[in-house]
């Protein structure tokens, strides 16, 4: 049973689809057009493996896979909302820089690996961070339990001596 009796009442449960959302934690959850040539400045040169994995399309795949994914790893208890682009596509560009092959062929294999890498890499964080944030709620809508009192165990003060006769 949990009572609510705590300086802080999570009552409403923000949910997926923004219903009970956390006032002030809104962010950007669309990809952007510009962000295919952002990616890649200074790096890379522009070509179909990079234009397809930054593409707004294939961010909002990666969102859903992600979401899927958390849903299904945490046996159904967390419905997330879309995360964040912008740190989604800093997740992207790692994984891209330190995983893409470059290739000219097999786009789309590549472009799925690098998908389940973001996925892969992103999943238990948010899962974890769901869960600390579950423990929070909790621990901030309910009082601390007070501790009880102490008990004296000490045998000192229990036995008495005789009384010694020297009158």
């Amino acid at each position: 049973m949990s009572l609510n009796n705590g300086r802080v009442n999570f009552e409403q449960s923000p949910g997926a689809g923004g219903e009970g959302a956390v006032p002030g934690f809104g962010w950007r959850t669309t990809g952007d057009t510009s962000a295919k040539a952002d990616m890649i400045r200074g790096n890379w040169e522009p070509n179909a493996l990079n234009q397809t994995f930054f593409s707004p399309e294939n961010v909002q795949i990666i969102q859903n896979l992600v979401r899927k994914t958390v849903y299904d790893e945490s046996q159904s208890k967390y419905l997330i909302d879309p995360q964040s682009t912008d740190e989604l596509l800093i997740v992207m560009r790692s994984m891209y820089l330190t995983y893409g092959r470059n290739q000219s062929t097999k786009i789309k294999e590549q472009i799925v690996e690098l998908n389940k890498r973001v996925s892969d890499w992103c999943v238990p964080k948010i899962i974890s961070e769901a869960s600390m944030y579950e423990t929070y709620r909790h621990d901030a809508s309910t009082m601390p339990v007070p501790m009880s009192h102490p008990v004296n165990i000490s045998q000192s003060g229990t036995r008495s001596k005789p009384m010694p006769n020297f009158f």
